[in-house]
C-alpha cells in the first residue's frame, strides 16, 4: 500500500509539475518573436535545430502525466504502455532539444539569442 501511495503521490505532483511547465512555456512563447517561433508550425524551419523540441517535451510531459494517472486508476496493461510510450517520446524529445541547444551554441560560439527554459 505504502507502494501504491508513493506512485499516486509521484502521478500527482508530475501533472503539476508538467501545468507549471505549460504555464513557463506559454510565456516563453509570449516573449519570442513571432519570426522565431517554430513550435507546432515545424515545417517552417529550416535546420534540425530550430525546432522548439522542449516544447513539444512539455507537451508530451503533461499528456503522460494525464496517461500516468489514468493507468494508475484503470489498471489497464494497455494504458501503462502508452504512458510509457508517452514518456519514452517525452525523454526523447528533451534529449533531441538539449542536443538542438548544444549544437546552436557551438555554431553561434556564444548563447541563443531566445533562450526560454520552463
Amino acid at each position: 500500500q505504502f507502494v501504491l501511495g508513493l506512485y499516486w503521490g509521484a502521478c500527482v505532483l508530475f501533472v503539476g509539475d508538467a501545468v507549471l511547465a505549460l504555464i513557463g512555456r506559454y510565456h516563453c512563447i509570449m516573449v519570442t518573436p513571432a519570426e522565431e517561433q517554430v513550435l507546432l508550425v515545424f515545417w517552417r524551419a529550416t535546420q534540425w535545430a530550430q525546432v522548439d523540441y522542449m516544447a513539444w517535451g512539455d507537451m508530451f510531459f503533461f499528456v503522460g502525466a494525464c496517461s500516468s494517472v489514468n493507468a494508475m486508476a484503470s489498471g489497464s496493461f494497455l494504458a501503462s504502455l502508452g504512458a510509457g510510450l508517452l514518456w519514452t517520446a517525452d525523454a526523447c524529445l528533451y534529449i533531441t532539444g538539449s542536443c538542438a541547444m548544444l549544437s546552436e551554441r557551438d555554431a553561434a560560439h556564444s548563447t541563443p539569442k531566445h533562450e526560454c527554459h520552463a
